[in-house]
């Protein structure tokens, strides 16, 4: 009997410590190997973030170093709607080389060409005045700020008398002065934003 009790006892004993393996340790085992994947996923998390976050710290350097650029570059393009600052460059250069110009904006053209990918206006000049102020002008007009091409141009020469000498054409030696002017026509195809 004793060793009958001895049996009942060991079996209560191993029926107790299953019961406990399988309700109390195995889900705190459970719980702690799903604490532990947390625990790295967290960790991987934190690791993706200080690696944004130093990425961001070299993206804000560089683009303070890269900001007068930008602004240069987002100079380059005139406003579609109302392209005032390229008409005010365009005469102000015109009163600096004494010129008649007329300027006129052709058309607003969307890009079709899949090479370009901006947006252009169109203006055609015509111009009037010295050579020497002509080729000044478009000189300075292609070393603008903007990103512009010269397209359809057209030059003519004329010649008139000069009034200096009271309407007589001749001048103090006696020879006759000619001022001689051109007249020029050409397109220029400006990006626009």
């Amino acid at each position: 009997m004793a060793i009958k009790k001895k049996t009942t006892i060991v079996i209560i004993l191993l029926a107790v410590y299953f019961l406990l393996i399988f309700f109390v340790i195995r889900p705190v085992l459970n719980e702690i190997k799903e604490n532990s994947n947390e625990i790295v996923a967290l960790k991987g998390n934190i690791a993706n973030l200080e690696e944004k976050a130093e990425n961001l710290k070299k993206f804000k350097n560089l683009y303070q170093e890269y900001e007068p650029d930008l602004d240069k570059i987002d100079n380059l393009f005139i406003s579609s709607e109302v392209p005032v600052e390229f008409i005010a460059f365009f005469e102000s250069l015109t009163m600096k080389y004494e010129l008649e110009n007329k300027i006129s904006l052709v058309s607003f053209k969307e890009s079709e060409d899949k090479k370009e990918t901006r947006p252009s206006l169109i203006f055609r000049i015509n111009s009037k005045g010295s050579f020497l102020n002509f080729s000044r002008f478009l000189e300075k007009m292609e070393a603008s700020p903007y990103l512009l091409e010269v397209q359809d141009f057209s030059i003519s020469k004329t010649s008139r008398e000069n009034e200096i000498s009271g309407g007589t054409g001749e001048s103090l030696e006696g020879e006759e002065l000619l001022i001689e002017e051109i007249s020029a026509n050409f397109s220029v195809k400006v990006c626009a934003e």
